[in-house]
């Protein structure tokens, strides 16, 4: 249900605003570490213990309504706070917020229209919640991708990302559609498929690519994508344009 609820943090104000259906609009200030009165949590992001900011009693309010779940709260992380780590493994020396393990999740349009091909229903790219969807590409292009860039900003693709159930969620309504896209990807992107060398990954299945960026700047829609390094030599259409 939360797929429901559109949030808003427009870069010249300080408010945010939640929206959804049913609920009256709620505009809060962000609460920063250094304000008065701030409160530092506890938080858990699978067996990650970090810590985060308190926003308040009037949103948490707010969200325990809609989502019928009572005790819930709101937490951020500051910017004056300690990042949290990503895995090592893949990408040693970034940092993360409280995304599922990385910052950034790149996806393809023309890959999405080739599942769409396999699929029983239309999925929408909404599903997968990217922040970084390009288009393009050859189909499963990114795949093969190591390094791109977008206006100047540097990306390293780190992993692939596997799927959980949250994909069956349909984005408009907050319930679960049936067993699409995981059936449809299980048949062909499953890391046996993919042949990716860690075993446990084998009956995963995945969809788009985690990344990291590798230094600072702004990117927007309509952005040109460059790919700067490729696992292999594949044929490319030129630079790719960011959705």
């Amino acid at each position: 249900k939360m797929a429901l609820i559109t949030p808003s943090l427009p870069s010249d104000s300080s408010d945010l605003t939640l929206r959804a259906k049913d609920m009256p609009d709620i505009s809060i200030p962000v609460i920063r570490a250094c304000d008065k009165g701030a409160v530092i949590v506890d938080v858990g992001i699978w067996s990650d213990k970090w810590v985060g900011v308190d926003q308040g009693v009037e949103i948490s309010k707010w969200l325990s309504e809609f989502l019928k779940e009572p005790g819930l709260r709101l937490v951020r992380m500051d910017e004056s706070l300690i990042g949290r780590p990503t895995d090592s493994q893949y990408a040693d020396g970034f940092l993360a917020s409280f995304c599922d393990g990385f910052p950034f999740l790149l996806t393809s349009i023309e890959s999405l229209e080739d599942l769409n091909r396999k699929t029983k229903e239309k999925i929408d790219m909404r599903q997968f919640r990217p922040n970084i969807v390009v288009r393009g590409a050859e189909k499963w292009a990114e795949d093969n991708w190591v390094e791109i860039s977008v206006n100047e900003v540097v990306f390293r693709i780190v992993k692939p990302c596997s799927r959980c159930s949250i994909p069956t969620i349909n984005q408009d309504t907050g319930e679960r559609m049936g067993k699409e896209p995981t059936n449809a990807l299980g048949a062909f992107r499953k890391g046996k498929h993919l042949k990716l060398d860690d075993p446990k990954w084998a009956e995963c299945v995945f969809f788009g690519q985690n990344v990291v960026s590798e230094s600072c700047g702004s990117v927007k829609c309509g952005d040109r994508v460059k790919i700067l390094r490729v696992k292999k030599h594949l044929p490319t259409k030129g630079n790719k344009k960011n959705d």
